[in-house]
């Protein structure tokens, strides 16, 4: 299939813009965890800062709230990128990504709970369940979405069929963490694997997108 110079660096345009985006979201991810503890630090190291560095908290809480705009904004390029190969899967992973981010955004909200004025012994504390609890379940939207990403990446050879795969795996990954977290949450070393595969994949596709752009289609 011929495609012309001009749909072709657009193409390209919105390509490295989603990999600048979707890289954009894991930088924010591992700010909110490295300055306010959010992301996959323990409860407990949650809680400590709350109590103990309430600016160092609100700072990684702006930086989390920033990474699910950016992942949700990355959702849409790929989206648009993506939907000549298959529209109604990619309108079906923009949507699971956005109710993902819904979710996890509204357990960011819960956790202001905990540094409001006058708010009652213990608050922080439920806030913090309260937030965990989202965070899981948002996971569960998150490894959906890259089931028709996966699909569509394949179709279109965008990307090698390496990557592809690896994105493939990592819904697997993360579904897993889902069901870990709800049925085993005292294991969480567990996921340990399923974390370095989620980092491979999204890492990899981003830093693939931004670098190279999409490619001229092969002909088939």
């Amino acid at each position: 299939m011929a495609v012309s110079s001009e749909a072709q660096q657009r193409r390209s345009a919105i390509a490295r813009t989603a990999g600048a985006l979707y890289l954009s979201f894991i930088l924010a991810s591992f700010l909110a965890d490295q300055i306010g503890r959010i992301g996959l630090s323990n409860e407990d190291a949650l809680a400590d800062l709350i109590a103990t560095a309430e600016m160092r908290f609100r700072v990684g809480l702006v930086f989390a709230l920033v990474s699910q705009l950016l992942f949700l904004l990355a959702a849409w390029a790929l989206q648009v990128l993506l939907r000549p190969f298959g529209r109604n899967l990619a309108q079906l992973f923009l949507v699971l990504n956005a109710v993902g981010v819904a979710v996890y955004a509204a357990s960011l909200v819960v956790l202001t709970v905990g540094v409001v004025a006058d708010a009652p012994a213990g608050a922080a504390l439920v806030a913090i369940e309260l937030h965990g609890n989202g965070v899981v379940a948002a996971q569960l939207f998150f490894s959906t979405w890259l089931v028709p990403l996966g699909v569509l990446l394949l179709r279109s050879r965008l990307v090698p069929r390496a990557l592809a795969y690896l994105v493939l795996l990592d819904a697997v990954a993360v579904a897993f963490w889902f069901l870990q977290a709800l049925l085993v949450p005292d294991r969480p070393e567990l996921s340990y694997p399923a974390f370095a595969i989620s980092f491979l994949a999204e890492a990899g596709l981003s830093l693939w997108l931004l670098v190279r752009g999409a490619p001229e289609p092969a002909p088939r």
